[in-house]
């Protein structure tokens, strides 16, 4: 049987991970609130634009050349999406099938 001290440990424990989980749900929505602003993904944009500027100048003319593809023969960029996003839901559900392991 565990004696007065040991029982006034493990309630300490228990106000400890209660106090914890508290400051994580009120963490979790205060992020949460923020990432609904317009504002936080513009900062977000930015700063992944001054992080990797080559990535950015590279898609920035990878969507110039889809947007004037698509201007010029509007079908085969299309199909060509088609594709694309059925390659993205194999690639999806493949990760989520060995993720679970």
């Amino acid at each position: 049987m565990l004696g007065e001290a040991e029982l006034e440990t493990l309630r300490l424990r228990k106000e400890l991970l209660v106090l914890k989980s508290d400051t994580a749900r009120l963490r979790l929505l205060s992020e949460l609130q923020r990432a609904r602003k317009p504002e936080h993904w513009l900062n977000e944009a930015s700063q992944a634009a001054r992080r990797h500027p080559v990535l950015t100048a590279g898609l920035g003319v990878g969507l110039g050349v889809m947007a004037l593809q698509s201007l010029r023969h509007p079908v085969a960029t299309l199909g060509w999406l088609g594709r694309l996003g059925g390659l993205g839901s194999t690639v999806l559900s493949a990760w989520k099938l060995f993720n679970k392991k």
